[in-house]
């Protein structure tokens, strides 16, 4: 249907809800509140080096992991709370602070 209305597709499946960002956008630092933000079941992740959005730097949209290893490379989240990986720190919706635990 998109090629007979002379349309490219940018990707399968539904299209995101106006207004949202998809999986790899940039999202998050300074923006206006009206700003898109990610779609449903997406969070805006910041990492390491990113400071957690601080000086207007962005995040990227992406997935929650529903389920981590238990196990693996600790990294320290935004909210000072040492994570077991990047995977659990995702799963709660935390960005990435810093490799390592939390000081």
């Amino acid at each position: 249907a998109a090629s007979a209305a002379g349309v490219s597709v940018k990707a399968s499946g539904e299209c995101p809800s106006p207004g949202t960002l998809g999986v790899g956008e940039s999202c998050g630092g300074l923006v206006p509140p009206s700003a898109p933000t990610c779609d449903e079941g997406l969070f805006c992740q910041h990492q390491p080096g990113a400071l957690c959005g601080a000086a207007d730097a962005p995040g990227e949209c992406v997935k929650i992991p529903a389920s981590c290893p238990t196990t693996g490379d600790p990294v320290c989240g935004c909210n000072d709370i040492t994570y077991a990986n990047a995977c659990a720190a995702a799963r709660a919706q935390v960005g990435i602070l810093d490799v390592g635990r939390c000081r």
